[in-house]
């Protein structure tokens, strides 16, 4: 099988389009969906990924398996798959293959457990509660117990007449995109590491990948232009789990790849993610490490996770950060320049004490994790 080239790409102010080679090489994976000649003898011409798109409900119910501990269903896999912590979503769209009979679902296992909350009130904002700070108000916290499951995403293949798998392909981490499958006997998928790739839609073999940059949350689509087959796909990183979490170390902006056989353009550049060290020397009182966690829990872990644990995703994780930006912490919660990229104005929300104890929290945490062989820049009261 050849490497693959890329057809052309353009820059169109802040959208990049990029043009580029589907495959070559082997019959199944060259074909056209539309062409007699390929993997299938069906005449099918595919406009988007709409055509193929498998339809389901979702529908979030808790579970009760303790007296006082819960595991939230979030939703189900199309034809009555379910697991904990299952996310479907629209951004992350099977598709269903009429030839082969099969379903080819993007499962994405990310288990949360929570427990109820018993002092509930209706709009409270109370310290310690989830997000509270910013309107969260469910009634439920997250357990500090970490669930049983442990997060997965997999390309499944589902027969739905015989109610099984036929086929399966793991990856690093869920959050991977939709699928498109085509007549041509192809599956793609664009995933969270950062991967286009094609399967053969009947076994599951891979036949041909490339790098896109950054992770994929949409589904592909398939069309044709004066006979030529295009297969376009917009990657980008995001949504609900992307906001803090990623599976690649490489950034990109907003981009559309389409690939097309014999193309011939040179990729776009990747970056990396521009990280810090483990956040120090920001000057702190340890006694408000206590107060700071609990105001960081209403208000920001959602979004930039627990400093220095987690890598961050769309949004930075504050452990990996410039000194002086967690320094001059209040100059950007409040009415800050990060609210044009989606940040919240905690103005009216978090006074000026409140945010002195989250940076206590913030480097506390730092410092507290920090390799012991590593010297901590310390604590100093202000």
């Amino acid at each position: 099988m050849k490497q693959p080239r890329f057809f052309a790409w353009i820059r169109v102010s802040s959208i990049t389009l990029a043009l580029s080679l589907l495959v070559a090489g082997t019959a199944s994976v060259g074909a056209r969906a539309d062409d007699p000649g390929g993997a299938s003898s069906h005449n099918m011409r595919l406009v988007g990924t709409n055509d193929l798109q498998a339809r389901s409900t979702y529908q979030p119910t808790l579970h009760k398996y303790s007296p006082n501990r819960y595991i939230l269903f979030t939703g189900h896999h199309p034809l009555g798959l379910q697991g904990e912590g299952l996310l479907p979503n629209a951004q992350h769209l099977p598709s269903f293959n009429p030839l082969t009979g099969l379903v080819y679902i993007p499962a994405q296992n990310i288990p949360i457990r929570v427990v109820e909350e018993k002092t509930w009130t209706h709009n409270a904002n109370s310290p310690g509660q989830i997000h509270s700070g910013l309107g969260w108000n469910l009634g439920f916290n997250v357990d500090a117990d970490p669930p049983k499951s442990l997060p997965f995403g997999r390309l499944l293949a589902w027969d739905p007449v015989k109610q099984k798998e036929a086929w399966r392909a793991e990856y690093v981490a869920p959050w991977n995109g939709g699928t498109l499958t085509t007549a041509g006997n192809l599956v793609f998928q664009g995933t969270a590491d950062g991967r286009f790739i094609a399967y053969n839609a009947t076994t599951g073999e891979k036949l041909w990948e490339t790098p896109v940059g950054t992770g994929v949350v949409a589904a592909p689509a398939t069309y044709t232009i004066d006979g030529k087959q295009y297969v376009s796909i917009a990657v980008g990183w995001g949504g609900v789990f992307g906001i803090m979490i990623r599976a690649t170390e490489l950034q990109s902006p907003g981009t559309v790849y389409t690939f097309a056989v014999d193309g011939n353009a040179p990729p776009p550049a990747f970056v990396k993610y521009q990280t810090e060290g483990l956040l120090s020397g920001v000057q702190y009182d340890p006694n408000h490490v206590p107060e700071g966690t609990l105001l960081y829990l209403s208000n920001c872990v959602f979004c930039h996770g627990v400093p220095g644990v987690d890598k961050g995703g769309n949004v930075r994780n504050l452990g990996y950060v410039p000194t002086e930006m967690i320094a001059n912490l209040k100059d950007i919660v409040f009415k800050g320049p990060f609210r044009d990229r989606g940040m919240p104005d905690f103005t009216g929300k978090l006074k000026d004490e409140d945010v002195v104890k989250i940076q206590a929290f913030i480097q506390g945490t730092a410092d507290a994790i920090r390799p012991k062989d590593v010297p901590p820049a310390g604590p100093a009261k202000q």
